[in-house]
This record gives C-alpha cells, structure tokens and sequence, in this order.
C-alpha cells in the first residue's frame, strides 16, 4: 500500500500535530524500521524510545506513548515517513509487539463480523462476541482509572509528601474507590495499603515513596503489555484486577501438590465489592500460595 502526504494529514486531529509529526518523519528518528503486507512499524527516539505500528489495512494505529491524542505525533511520524520514503521501511517478519496487536485486531474483526451475520440471520449473537465487548468496555474503564491515578500521584508528589500529615486519612480510601469503580480492583489495594505507612515510623516518608513508585511502575507495565512475556502479563494483569479463568490457570499457573495451611486471611468489603485474599504454606515444600 502506498501512503500520501494528503492521506497522512486526512489522519491528523489539526494542523498543529502535522507539522510536529513531519520533524519526525526523518530517518534519523527512528530505529527498527519494517514492513509486512498488513503493517509498518518503527521506534521513534525521544525522551524515551516508542513503539509505533500501523495496521494497513485500514490505517489503525497503537502506539506505546502516554499521549491521548490520536493518532499521536509517533504514529503520524511514522506515516509521513512511510509515504515520502518508503524504501527506509524494508519488508521483513512482523516483531512480536506488532504480530501480537494485529493479530488481536483481526480477531476482534471477525468476532465482530460474526455477530453482524448472525443478527442478519436472525441467530442470537455468541457469547464470545459479547464477553469481547464487555472486556473492550473494562478496558476503556481502566484506562481512564489509571489516567486519574497517575494525576494523583503526580499531585501527592508535587505538593509534598509532609502533606500527608495534615491531610485526613481518607485520601487513600477515596482513591481506592475510584479505582474499584473503574474495574481496577487489585490497584486499588495498593492504595488502600498506602494509608497504614503515613506516622508509622520515621523512615515514613521514604517507605511512602517507594511504594508509590512501585504503584507508577505497576501503571505504566500495563500500559505497555505487549512487549511483556505472557507470564509476566498474566501477573500485571492479575495486579491490576483481572481475575484468571481455569483455563488459563492450567495453562500457565504451576502445579503444586501438598497439605495446605492456612496462614492468614484478608476481607476488604467495598460499596460494590468484596474482596478475600487467603494465605497458604505447603507443609511439605514451604510453598506459599494465594487464593483469592
């Protein structure tokens, strides 16, 4: 497929994105330039280096940056790059982090092409097509969650963590559930936990970073999934708030046979949730384990 510069700037939300996107349509900007009969992709370098990739067949994009303009600069880049120099994207084998989304992408497609013929038909619409549409639906709901986080701890840190100390307790618990009614019930039980570190000791205050950087790296992990291994994935996700279903349990999860113990037990009761985390020991391997 070959680009225009007018079917680039079609793409643009205003003129302002074009001419930063064309400072970047040089060469010189980007690394791990490619192409397949169904993308192009590329890494532009900038504060930190971004993940672009273009599905040609209908000019979607995703890209691994955190702005919410779409398409961003990265991506318009990409494509002015593509279209006045198509030579600097070489045909080669698809990397995982753009094999992986595009492939999802075409089964979505299908899913959703499948649910349009059977309402035709007059059939009931599988239950996979809509379990899809509720997934897509929770993971817009996150987004928007892991939005509103990152402007509170942005906030708590630019003020100052001495500001804990006057500000009442309820500032955890009043973000925690925000995050469980965004679907993001596991990163709201990292922010919950924050409020029993404020006056617990005189390290406080660097206990309190740390954690809250841990909470910003967990955010910006599923930010970036797709260049994750599947197992770590799987982790993030379940951190975040998403449970595993059994086959994906069996699948990935590692088998352990023994006596359990049960060691201790958490029951956190929200609005509209109710969590339980029990704490087990093999007593025979010293295995821990969750169930939750």
């Amino acid at each position: 497929m070959q680009l225009t510069n007018q079917q680039v700037e079609a793409l643009a939300p205003d003129k302002a994105a074009v001419a930063r996107a064309k400072k970047l349509g040089e060469p010189r900007n980007w690394s791990g330039l490619g192409s397949s009969e169904r993308a192009i992709w590329g890494e532009c370098k900038g504060s930190s280096t971004y993940q672009v990739r273009v599905d040609l067949s209908d000019l979607a994009s995703k890209c691994s940056c955190p702005s919410r303009q779409l398409p961003c600069k990265h991506t318009l880049g990409l494509l002015f790059l593509a279209a006045q120099r198509p030579k600097e994207l070489a045909a080669g084998a698809e990397p995982e982090w753009v094999a992986d989304w595009i492939t999802r992408r075409q089964a979505a497609a299908q899913a959703k092409a499948t649910k349009k013929a059977q309402a035709r038909e007059g059939k009931a619409p599988v239950d996979a097509a809509a379990q899809a549409k509720r997934v897509e639906k929770r993971e817009e709901k996150i987004a928007d969650g892991l939005d509103q986080l990152d402007r509170w701890l942005s906030d708590l840190v630019r003020v100052g963590l001495a500001s804990v100390e006057q500000s009442s307790p309820g500032i955890f618990e009043e973000e925690a559930r925000r995050l469980v009614d965004a679907q993001a019930s596991g990163l709201a039980g990292w922010v919950r936990r924050l409020s029993t570190i404020p006056l617990s000791g005189s390290d406080w205050p660097a206990r309190l970073l740390a954690q809250l950087g841990r909470i910003a790296l967990l955010t910006r992990a599923y930010r970036g999934l797709e260049r994750l291994d599947p197992a770590l994935q799987l982790d993030v996700r379940q951190q975040i708030g998403w449970s595993m279903g059994q086959d994906e349990v069996l699948a990935h999860g590692d088998r352990v046979r023994d006596r359990w113990q049960v060691i201790a037990q958490e029951v956190i009761d929200d609005e509209r949730l109710r969590t339980q985390r029990t704490w087990l020991m093999g007593q025979a391997t010293g295995q821990a384990a969750l169930i939750l």
